[in-house]
């Protein structure tokens, strides 16, 4: 447990070289897959590590974004993921887990592939790093190359609700017990540090950028209306004639 915290917080500094940092992500994937190859305990129940909102450092970062700040109820949402690696070496990440306030639109993503170990050699080699920027590109899986970032949309049909918020994001490493944990918890974090964000990025965001908004508002629906008019038209130049006005409200 401490060796891995460890681990993860040196290769969020910026002092280390390359090269240490890469050394250290060797170590925690491999005392996760074979902790007995570097005397290692091996663990005995998973690692939770909460990210806070004001780190400016470290090696994975996650951001949640919801399309629209409002929806109408009974019409679609979309709610973005975005992953952006900082890990010196290729990674793959066995989970991807959203919690809401209403737990049925809770969300998982899985990649069934092995947790990625590589080395700064096999960095080097053209083919293999070609293969692995190959699957990188591949949207449904949880496999990042050093610095790429990585979206992923879940659509909702929302019914009536006042709100409908993303409380935390999940990042899992490996399998239990041997599993990591990388949590950001949004109900902890404060509203103000939402709302004057919005504010400094509204323009970053109308041109496509990512704003931190875990958090949508639902409205109730416009209600539809249709206006039908029937009337005789008069046989005689300004007569009195009746005229009928219906207006329907449809469902």
């Amino acid at each position: 447990d401490d060796f891995i915290r460890h681990a993860v917080e040196i290769m969020g500094l910026t002092t280390p070289s390359s090269k240490e940092k890469c050394h250290m992500q060797e170590l925690l994937v491999t005392s996760l897959l074979r902790p007995h190859e570097h005397s290692l305990t091996e663990l005995e129940k998973e690692v939770r590590i909460n990210v806070p909102h004001h780190s400016e450092k470290g090696i994975i970062f996650v951001y949640v974004q919801f399309q629209n700040a409002e929806v109408y109820a009974h019409t679609d949402v979309t709610c973005a993921v975005k992953v952006q690696s900082k890990f010196p070496l290729p990674i793959r990440f066995s989970r991807l887990k959203l919690v809401f306030n209403e737990q049925k639109y809770n969300q998982k993503l899985f990649d069934g592939g092995l947790l990625m170990f590589s080395s700064p050699k096999e960095m080097r080699d053209d083919f293999i790093r070609s293969e692995w920027e190959k699957e990188s590109l591949e949207k449904d899986n949880l496999f990042l190359m050093p610095g790429q970032s990585k979206t992923y949309n879940f659509t909702f049909t929302i019914p009536q609700l006042a709100a409908l918020d993303c409380h935390s994001v999940e990042l899992h490493l490996g399998t239990a017990p041997s599993l990591v944990i990388f949590e950001w918890d949004f109900q902890s974090w404060k509203p103000e540090y939402f709302h004057p964000r919005y504010e400094r990025h509204v323009e970053e965001f109308k041109k496509g950028g990512f704003v931190q908004r875990p958090t949508v508002s639902i409205q109730k629906p416009k209600p539809k209306l249709s206006l039908d008019v029937f009337h005789d038209p008069p046989a005689l130049s300004r007569e009195y004639y009746e005229m009928v006005i219906q207006i329907t409200r449809k469902p």
